[in-house]
């Protein structure tokens, strides 16, 4: 079952220092996305997935003013190590692209945003090819991988982490396209 805990600081915090726990001991690049929770203060939605009372999954969905009407979903997406390659009977759990990329498509366009999904450097495009390919068989969407890496910090920074691929509805493309700055 997947639920918007959004309202559920206390929870928030603990899930992203569980995370962070989980990635420091394997000393995982991406370790610190997860050291604090302020950058859950963007969020307009926080989505836990359960498997009974435990939790398997979670992501945000994160606006930025320079964004526009475009909303990051499974913004901080994070599948508990226990759950890598589990199955919930018969089917292999997928949580991202299964129920909580879902969730968030549609809260995004009852908002009236345009979602879309990032992930960083140009060796995940592959995965985000993958991903389209899924959600496009498996669910009512037609989405694309944009042509261009993106700088989701909007040209405000060269960080490297913020070059990114981008996967979008196709119906909103050309507007995701036009709002995210190619990378330098």
């Amino acid at each position: 079952m997947c639920k918007n805990k959004i309202d559920d600081r206390y929870l928030i915090d603990k899930l992203f220092a569980t995370a962070y726990d989980e990635l420091k001991n394997l000393n995982h690049i991406n370790a610190n996305n997860y050291k604090d929770a302020s950058r859950t203060q963007d969020y307009i939605r926080f989505d836990v997935l359960y498997k009974d009372d435990d939790v398997v999954a979670f992501g945000g969905m994160c606006i930025n003013d320079a964004w526009h009407n475009c909303v990051r979903i499974t913004d901080r997406y994070y599948l508990f190590k226990k759950y890598r390659l589990a199955h919930i009977g018969k089917h292999k759990l997928n949580p991202a692209s299964n129920f909580i990329i879902p969730n968030q498509i549609i809260e995004a366009h009852k908002l009236d945003m345009y979602p879309f999904i990032s992930m960083q450097n140009l060796n995940k495009r592959y995965t985000l090819n993958l991903l389209s390919n899924y959600l496009n068989k498996n669910f009512n969407v037609n989405t694309t991988v944009l042509d261009n890496m993106k700088n989701t910090c909007c040209g405000r920074s060269n960080n490297p982490n913020c070059i990114q691929s981008i996967l979008t509805l196709s119906q909103h493309k050309q507007y995701v396209d036009n709002i995210l700055p190619n990378a330098n």
